[in-house]
């Protein structure tokens, strides 16, 4: 045992190591005999073992553990102490540290699908499980499309992490919970806390203090956005210290520069469908309405696509249109026709009133996850492809034939649209642009940047100028 071993100890009682440097020590108590009995002959004598143990099983633990007497201890104290007693030792002390460690806000993840990784406070990160608990210090960061997170506290409070958000558990001087939103959304549900000690919750650009609620938080570049769906909160703008209460059913927006900081009502929430269409067989990537509104088409996971009475809602037609999950359906205004793509990479034409197949477009490479037909019914546009692979292609409706485009996006394509002369196709893609072809010329007239991570949906006006995208960036452009 050397005295760097005894001091690491001596810092370890005293609360005074952050939460990874815990985490180490621990780490060796477990596999170390010699350290743990060193751990019990530095935190006290026999009698207080005896004490402590008593109190553990009166109060069924977690039990507070005396500062004064772990802290009175000299590093030498010459007690016997057997290898058992050493591991009852750490076992019960690692329930509940002393001084300012009592008050270590401690969560276990619920639930946590996609990529999910905790953040300690030095080292690299590493893959969040279910049922592991983040502890005081450390952070959680989801990745990537589908990532998620349950956080879950003893007092039944809960923080929902959406896909791309990173948050960290602050360390406090005093009992109570605070996490830091870095960037992303996070949705939280806080039960009853101590008047004193309200959960806090802290952004770049502002400082909440919840009570009892259940609410939204939005944190992207330049400000916040935090919408209260049940309870009462306060907000804090970091520009300039100004407070103001969010109440039920209302929202605020706290950012870098902005003198408008007040409260304002939210939109009413419709709760209530007006109808419920069962069984898709899984997720649903895709509907569209049919020119007349009178037909749904819904594209489902299991290949199929199902033809709806868009007033009565009564299922008209299941099609087997794929043998793979259909991800993009696009009826033509004119011509019948109603065009299908799907993880089997086959476009199919179908006639929109029967449902039988006229044509298949073949020679994709992968999945196509983007249809649009230009508004005369001429020209159909697919979108698809994969990591630096993008696959843009036009097809002319009259011979079947595709017509070349340059190749100009580096990655899969995710969205396409004609404006409404049809004179203009827009394309967007993985690699956060948005290329504008001329359909006449087959060359590109535009490039759109601006969006900081992928471009996943477009929408010309019908009869105007305006082309809207919207991204993983949590922006809409105009």
């Amino acid at each position: 045992m050397t005295h760097t071993d005894l001091d690491l100890l001596q810092t370890y009682l005293d609360g005074d190591l952050s939460a990874d440097q815990e985490a180490a020590v621990e780490a060796r108590l477990r596999g170390e005999p010699a350290l743990a009995d060193a751990l019990v002959r530095l935190s006290r004598e026999e009698a207080i073992l005896t004490e402590w143990g008593s109190a553990a099983v009166a109060a069924a633990i977690p039990f507070a553990i005396p500062v004064q007497a772990m802290r009175s201890r000299r590093r030498f104290l010459a007690i016997g102490g057997s290898v058992a007693a050493a591991v009852l030792l750490f076992g019960l002390f690692a329930l509940s540290r002393p001084g300012k460690e009592h008050f270590r806000t401690v969560a276990k993840l619920e639930d946590v699908q996609g990529e999910v990784f905790i953040v300690p406070e030095t080292g690299e990160p590493y893959p969040a499980r279910s049922g592991e608990s983040v502890r005081y210090g450390q952070g959680l960061r989801t990745q990537g499309e589908g990532s998620y997170a349950v956080l879950a506290y003893p007092d039944a409070s809960r923080l929902e992490l959406g896909a791309d958000t990173s948050i960290r558990m602050q360390k406090q001087e005093k009992p109570g919970k605070k996490v830091h939103l870095e960037q992303g959304i996070v949705a939280a549900e806080v039960a009853r806390q101590p008047d004193d000690w309200p959960m806090i919750v802290t952004t770049p650009h502002a400082v909440a203090r919840i009570h009892e609620n259940r609410s939204s938080f939005a944190s992207a570049a330049g400000e916040t956005r935090i919408e209260s769906e049940k309870g009462k909160i306060q907000l804090t703008r970091k520009s300039d210290g100004r407070s103001i209460d969010v109440p039920t059913g209302w929202y605020a927006v706290a950012a870098e520069a902005n003198d408008s900081f007040a409260p304002k009502e939210l939109p009413k929430q419709v709760t209530v469908p007006r109808a419920v269409l069962p069984e898709m067989g899984g997720p649903v990537a895709c509907a569209v309405y049919s020119p007349d509104s009178l037909a749904l088409a819904v594209g489902c996971h299991d290949g199929t696509i199902k033809l709806y009475d868009a007033n009565s809602f009564a299922l008209r037609q299941v099609i087997a249109a794929h043998k793979r999950p259909v991800k993009a359906l696009t009826y033509a205004r004119v011509g019948n026709l109603l065009a299908s793509g799907a993880d089997d990479r086959v476009v199919k034409l179908w006639d929109a009133t029967t449902g039988a197949e006229l044509h298949q477009l073949k020679g994709y490479k992968h999945c196509v996850d983007a249809l649009a037909f230009s508004p005369n019914g001429g020209l159909l546009a697919t979108g698809g492809g994969a990591s630096k692979m993008a696959e843009l292609r036009l097809w002319d409706m009259a011979t079947r034939g595709e017509i070349q485009l340059p190749k100009e996006h580096a990655n899969a394509i995710t969205a396409v649209a004609f404006s409404s002369d049809g004179r203009t196709l827009a394309s967007a893609g993985k690699d956060n642009l948005v290329k504008l072809y001329d359909v006449e010329k087959r060359e590109v007239r535009h490039t759109l940047t601006g969006h900081g991570r992928h471009v996943n949906t477009l929408a010309f006006q019908p009869f105007g100028k305006l082309l809207a995208t919207g991204g993983k960036d949590r922006s809409v452009k105009l």
